[in-house]
C-alpha cells in the first residue's frame, strides 16, 4: 500500500485446492473470481466502495452484456467503477475463463494493507503452472 492505494491481485474462479468454480459458465466463473475479490478485500478491512479501478481479463470475445455485466450488477451493489476488459489468449489456471483484478484507495494509510489476501498460489506452485503455458505458445 502507498498512501493509501491497495491493489488486490487477479483473482480466478478456483477454490484453495484449485478445483474450477462455475464449470464452463462464464457467468458463474465471474460470480464466483468477484467473490475471491471480496474475500481478499474483507481480509484488510475494505470492502467495494473502495474500489477505484478494476480491470477484468477474459479467454473468449463474446460474453459481455450476457454473462460478465449481468454478475458485476448483481455481485457488486451501487455506482461501478471505471474498468477495462482485456482479451487474452489464456489464463494461469486451464479451464478458467475470466480473472478479475482491483485498485482501491483506503482514505488513510495503513501498512497491512500491502499484502492482501487473495487465494493465489505460492510462487513455486505458480511457476509450475505457467510453464507449461510458456511451453505450449
Amino acid at each position: 500500500m502507498t498512501d493509501g492505494f491497495c491493489f488486490v491481485a487477479g483473482q480466478l474462479a478456483v477454490d484453495r485446492e484449485f478445483n474450477i468454480i462455475g464449470g464452463d459458465s462464464l457467468y458463474e466463473q465471474t460470480v464466483a473470481a468477484l467473490g475471491s475479490c471480496l474475500t481478499a478485500l474483507e481480509s484488510v478491512g475494505l470492502g467495494w466502495a473502495h474500489v477505484v479501478r478494476r480491470t477484468i481479463y477474459k479467454l473468449r470475445p463474446e460474453g459481455y452484456f450476457s454473462d460478465i455485466l449481468p454478475a458485476l450488477q448483481e455481485v457488486v451493489p451501487g455506482q461501478q467503477p471505471p474498468q477495462t476488459l482485456i482479451g487474452i489468449p489464456a489464463l494461469a489456471v486451464p479451464g478458467t475463463l475470466i480473472e478479475t483484478a482491483r485498485g482501491l484507495h483506503t482514505g488513510r494509510h495503513d501498512p497491512r494493507m500491502i499484502a492482501a489476501a487473495t487465494v493465489a498460489p505460492p510462487p513455486r506452485m505458480l511457476n509450475s503452472l505457467l510453464v507449461p503455458l510458456a511451453a505450449s505458445r
